[in-house]
């Protein structure tokens, strides 16, 4: 039970980590509003069927409605053409006016009715356009169909193409909005003259009335009442029809708003869903490099097409300068040369100035040709340079474009976590944004003159066909007074005035057009500049604080003052209340039937409730105690609940029956201060009854072996209940007073909702116990069992770190959610990839070390190829590398701060140093040049090795190259190939060829000064190498034959030369002391070498020459002595000991590593034919005499006499 308590409330307190509104229950709620009802869908459903009543009942009643008004119609129709005759017949006068004013009302109450009819049928046109929009939403809430697909990823375009889609529905609900507003300021209207006719209509009744009795009062002609009558009725009855078509307006009018209102709605929803689509889009954006790559390619030929391009429009544009510039030399010229006295520029741009041909200059229409032609000219420029400004404007939507792709690439690979790198693109987008705004603005301006011009050409063209008819109409005059060719002349002047007007308007329209594309770039821009800069701003910083979160400048500002008003407040209140008071609320409760009778209701409701709970609830204790086990905890509490209910039952229910009458609608009206004081009184009652309650739980536990909890849990969840307890009910009760008496003050409630979820976390993290979370760890391996320690060393302090992550997390108390989700994710990521990368280091070196290693069973692993060991290091430590630069780029990912390729080239571009090269030039030396350096070395190893095995080693195959030779000239190559790779590195990156010499010579120098010890050592490897004293494979022993130093030489190098001793043990010596010392060499000549002397002492009494026989017999039947040289058998010595034999016997060179085991054979058998001739091998023996040395001496065999 506790472990299922421990868990839940671990569960409980971390899941804030992310969400920080786990505790946020409903009634809890102070920041948002709370709604329970029905969903949107629901809602709209439930709409629906109301209107589907609607229009069942309004089509039902429409054919009737309509039959009736249609007999109306039919009625009116025949009385109005009836009536129309008599007036044609009627001569007199008044009753003439009356038939006509008789008409009047009757034709408006036919129009009323007709209206009417159109008026109800458009009601139902409007409820069916609302069902059907209805229908449809409902069918697909979702809007499946016109969504985007759901895909792996997304391309650039789509996410450009749904933005679109988002831009054009907040357009369409913005003009929604606006016919909503238009459609309400039409319904208020109608109301208003509804009001107005009603009004009418109050006015005409009392008039009616007024005619009856003044009828009544005085004698007046029968007729002239009766017509006044007719018309009173006529026009009390159009009233009437006025407001039932009123109403139907209004009735319309609604309809047609709830329609707008709901496709309100529908737009709205459809909005959100493009909004979440752009937000699915975006995550699942594909930008890569090949993207970017792909995106600059083609800006940069977009570019490179605008700049040829802006090069055609300047030529052009000068060329057209140049001609408007001849023009406008005509022109002058013209004027001066003809004398023409020209209007001013307003009247001859639009032909308006007065021209008489028997009087005026001819001349004057050549002029206004030539100015027509210059107008043209400068429109030609205008549309040149409109073109080149369009040409400008589409580049710079493209490079919009690829910035806005590379803000994107930048948002997915989280280079934008830095608020730095934010701000700067937003600041790039906002001076975008102006400068898009400000151009937006100057071609608007630029069509509207536009506009304007071709208007006055439209003029122009008006006044210009004036003066060709004046000019025809005069041509005998004009011809009289000048001649025919001169008429001829002005004419054609004339028309191809109006033609150049009509190709000016052409150039006009096209101008038009081409701002108007300009205008759709610069809009298509400033919607790609809105999506990216609110996508960016979105991003926020992971130390920027919530803004909901508590501080202490509002605790300060707000909260104390707030607290103080409140305390002032409830002083107030409790000085206000006195006897009298309590007096007048009794007696207007009493004497007040209504109150009086709601009061009775409910206290009989909760008597009744009283009495059945004092009848059943020790019924249900009793029940519940007998049917349980003792181990059941859920029906021990409920048995303890009821309990306590049941003993403090008169107290529940009489604090219930105030709390029902403060809290819910009873209408019972007692005083916001009377629930202010019920709430504050409330709090020390109900902390008591709490108090009470836990008291009882935990002595039933006790008293019962601990069957709810454990008892060392029970002392801890003792006090964390009555803490929460209190709490709950001081932070909630204290707060709905606070609400009732400052209900515009919203922050204190919000500051004591904080500060519950922060005492409400601690509280739940208290119930942790140390033993039970220590319990959790495992402890299978070292990493665990060192984190199991490690927790229980620094319980607390993990303790509380994890209670403080928990309030930082939560946005509405710490409010560094961010911070924390972003460090806890990242550590995880970090973790994850870790262990990933380690898993794959370890792979790699288990499977590769079948590549490089025989493995097989019971034996060590053996090289598949020469020098396999080194080069499975290099594989291990190059692939560490590799996955190391991997972790390197992916950790900075992780962390937000990404290594983009660009970055990584800055890096190996840095310069580290410069030195002077030839002619004082400067040359940088960059981190690439001397990785470039080390490739080459690098490149330098594996040509060598390549030649050693391709060439050297099948030249040495071919002429039988002694190992020793083989291993000098490989050596040579090696360091050959090696200083050449590393000359042509130098030479690569730019080192010139002398000082490629003077570092040569330097490294040189400063090498031999380094290394001045060691160059005896090279020496001697030369020295070596030359006389070939020793070679590898050779067995030598520097020194006598006492020295230890013995071996095969396994390796010579420049500085050592390796030897392996019999023990399998490596000797390293320099190369100096190996020329320096005597050096025993068993192979330095072919042919033969006498393995070490065999020293054998047998008893004097054997037979010297059957030993030595014995001897040649065993080496000659050894196929490993030679026979030619003999061996040899001395007899040495007569040593103390016995007769001293020394056998020395020749071998084969190739037996130079087995002589000591031929040796060791031969000695196995001598001592085998000894035995078997019952020969004994001499040992030394001593005899001690103890006692008196010079009596004993006397006594000494020898000293004896005879």
């Amino acid at each position: 039970m506790k472990k299922v308590v421990l868990l839940l409330g671990i569960l409980l307190a971390s899941s804030s980590l992310y969400s920080g509104n786990f505790f946020k229950l409903p009634f809890m709620a102070g920041d948002e509003h709370v709604i329970y009802g029905e969903s949107p869908v629901e809602e709209k459903e439930h709409l629906l069927e109301v209107l589907k009543k609607r229009q069942e009942a309004l089509l039902k009643t429409d054919v009737e409605e309509n039959a009736v008004l249609q007999i109306q119609v039919d009625r009116l129709n025949t009385e109005i053409i009836e009536l129309k005759k008599i007036i044609a017949k009627t001569f007199d006068e008044e009753e003439k006016s009356f038939l006509n004013n008789k008409l009047g009302l009757l034709n408006e109450q036919y129009q009323t009715i007709v209206d009417s009819q159109i008026a109800r049928n458009q009601v139902i046109v409007w409820v069916k356009k609302i069902v059907e929009l209805l229908e449809k939403y409902i069918a697909d809430p979702s809007f499946t169909n016109i969504r985007i697909k759901d895909r792996a990823g997304y391309q650039f375009s789509d996410l450009l193409e749904w933005n679109q889609q988002v831009v054009s529905h907040e357009d369409g609900l913005r003009q929604l909005k606006t016919e909503q507003h238009n459609a309400e300021e039409t319904l208020a209207t109608f109301k208003k003259k509804a009001i107005d006719l009603r009004a009418q209509y109050k006015i005409k009744e009392k008039e009616q009335a007024e005619f009856v009795s003044k009828t009544q009062q005085e004698n007046l002609d029968k007729k002239l009442i009766q017509q006044k009558g007719e018309l009173l009725d006529l026009e009390k009855e159009l009233l009437q029809n006025q407001i039932s078509l009123i109403e139907l307006h209004i009735q319309e009018a609604n309809y047609q708003l709830e329609l707008i209102s709901s496709r309100i709605f529908v737009e709205d929803s459809k909005l959100k869903f493009f909004k979440k689509d752009i937000e699915k889009i975006s995550q699942k954006l594909i930008i890569d490099d090949t993207s970017l790559h792909k995106k600059e390619e083609e800006v940069a030929k977009k570019k490179q097409d605008a700049q040829a391009a802006q090069t055609g429009f300047t030529k052009k544009k000068a060329t057209l300068t140049k001609q408007r510039d001849k023009i406008k030399e005509e022109l002058d010229s013209l004027v001066q040369q003809h004398d023409v006295k020209v209007p001013d520029q307003r009247q001859l741009f639009d032909w308006s100035f007065e021209f008489n041909p028997l009087s005026d200059n001819p001349w004057l229409y050549r002029v206004g040709k030539e100015n027509e032609l210059l107008l043209v000219k400068d429109q030609e420029i205008n549309l040149v340079e409109a073109k080149r400004d369009q040409s400008k404007v589409e580049l710079d939507e493209a490079m919009l474009s690829k910035e806005v792709l590379n803000s994107w690439y930048k948002i997915m690979d989280r280079q934008l976590r830095s608020e730095e790198f934010r701000n700067k693109e937003l600041k790039f987008y906002n001076d975008k944004k102006a400068e898009f705004i400000r151009d937006f603005a100057t071609y608007r301006d630029k069509i509207a003159v536009v506009t304007t011009y071709m208007n006055n050409q439209t003029r122009s063209l008006s006044n210009l066909e004036e003066k060709i008819t004046n000019l025809k109409e005069n041509e005998k005059a004009f011809i009289s007074r000048f001649n025919n060719e001169m008429y001829t002349k002005s004419l054609e002047n004339l028309t191809s005035s109006k033609t150049l007007i009509n190709k000016q308007k052409s150039i006009n329209a096209e101008l038009i057009t081409l701002y108007s594309a300009m205008m759709g770039n610069l809009n298509e821009g400033l919607k790609q500049i809105n999506l990216i800069t609110r996508r960016i701003e979105k991003i926020d910083s992971i130390w920027q604080r919530s803004s909901t979160a508590i501080s202490l400048e509002l605790f300060v500002n707000n909260v104390v003052p707030d607290l103080k008003s409140f305390y002032e407040e409830v002083k107030g209140i409790f000085y206000r209340v006195n006897l009298d008071s309590l007096i007048m609320v009794f007696y207007t409760a009493i004497f007040t039937p209504a109150i009086l009778f709601k009061i009775f209701v409910l206290l009989f409701l909760l008597l009744i409730a009283f009495f059945l709970a004092r009848m059943y609830l020790p019924v249900i204790v009793r029940r519940l105690q007998r049917t349980g086990d003792g181990r059941s905890a859920t029906r021990n509490f409920v048995g303890v609940f009821f309990a306590f209910l049941y003993t403090h039952l008169i107290l529940i229910f009489g604090w219930l029956f105030f709390f029902i009458i403060v809290r819910f609608d009873t209408g019972i009206e007692i005083g916001f201060s009377s629930k202010i004081i019920f709430y504050l009184l409330s709090i020390p009652f109900l902390c008591y009854l709490a108090w009470r309650l836990v008291n009882a739980l935990a002595r039933f536990n006790s008293q019962n072996n601990y069957t709810l909890v454990s008892k060392v849990f029970q002392r801890r969840l003792h006090w964390v209940l009555i803490a929460f307890s209190i709490t709950t009910i001081s932070i909630f009760s204290f707060r709905e007073a606070f609400l009732l008496a400052m209900y515009d003050k919203y922050e204190v409630p919000m500051f004591l909702l904080r500060c519950y979820y922060i005492i409400l976390r601690i509280l739940l993290v208290c119930l942790l116990i140390k033993e039970e979370i220590i319990s959790l760890i495992p402890t299978k391996n070292k990493t665990w069992r060192w984190i199991h320690g490690l927790v229980i060393q620094y319980y607390y302090l993990f303790l509380f770190g994890f209670l403080s992550i928990i309030i930082l997390s939560d946005p509405r108390i710490g409010g560094y959610n961010k911070l924390v989700y972003y460090v806890l994710s990242s550590i995880l990521w970090s973790l994850l990839l870790f262990a990933i990368l380690w898993y794959l280091q370890a792979t790699l070196k288990r499977y590769s070390s079948y590549i490089f290693f025989k493995h097989e069973e019971g034996e060590a692993a053996q090289e598949r190829f020469s020098n396999a060991t080194t080069w499975y290091g290099l594989f291990v430590v190059v692939s560490f590398v590799f996955l190391l630069i991997i972790a390197i780029f992916w950790g900075a990912k992780i962390w937000g701060y990404p290594i983009s390729l660009d970055e990584v080239t800055g890096f190996f571009n840095q310069t580290i140093f410069k030195i002077k090269g030839e002619d004082l030039k400067t040359i940088p030396i960059k981190v690439s040049s001397i990785i470039t350096l080390v490739g080459f070395v690098i490149g330098g190893v594996i040509a060598s090795n390549l030649f050693e095995r391709f060439v050297l080693r099948r030249i040495f195959n071919l002429m039988f190259v002694d190992s020793a030779i083989q291993n000098t000239v490989s050596r040579l190559s090696f360091y050959c190939f090696i200083i050449v790779f590393f000359l042509m590195g130098l030479s690569y990156i730019e080192i010139s060829s002398t000082m490629i010499g003077g570092l040569v010579f330097a490294i040189f120098v400063a090498l031999a000064w380094s290394v001045r010890n060691a160059l005896s050592d090279i020496f001697g490897y030369f020295t070596i190498l030359l006389e070939r004293s020793i070679k590898i494979g050779d067995y030598i022993r520097l020194g006598d034959e006492s020295s230890e130093v013995s071996g095969i030489v396994r390796r010579i190098t420049p500085r050592t030369t390796i030897l392996r001793k019999k023990n399998s043990i490596n000797v390293i010596l320099p190369n100096s002391k190996v020329i320096e010392s005597a050096v025993y060499n068993w192979n330095y000549t072919r042919g033969f070498f006498a393995f070490p002397d065999l020293i054998v002492v047998v008893e004097y009494g054997a037979d010297a020459d059957l030993i030595k026989e014995i001897f040649l017999k065993i080496l000659d039947n050894d196929h490993n002595v030679l026979k030619s040289p003999h061996p040899i058998v001395r007899l040495e010595a007569f040593t103390p000991d016995g007769l001293k034999f020394i056998i020395r016997a020749f071998l084969s060179s190739i037996n130079v590593l087995n002589q000591w085991d031929i040796a060791s054979d031969i000695r196995f058998k001598i001592l085998s034919e000894f035995r078997k001739n019952n020969i004994n091998l001499s040992y030394p023996v001593r005899i001690i005499k103890m006692g008196n040395p010079v009596k004993n001496m006397s006594n000494y065999p020898f000293d004896r006499q005879e």
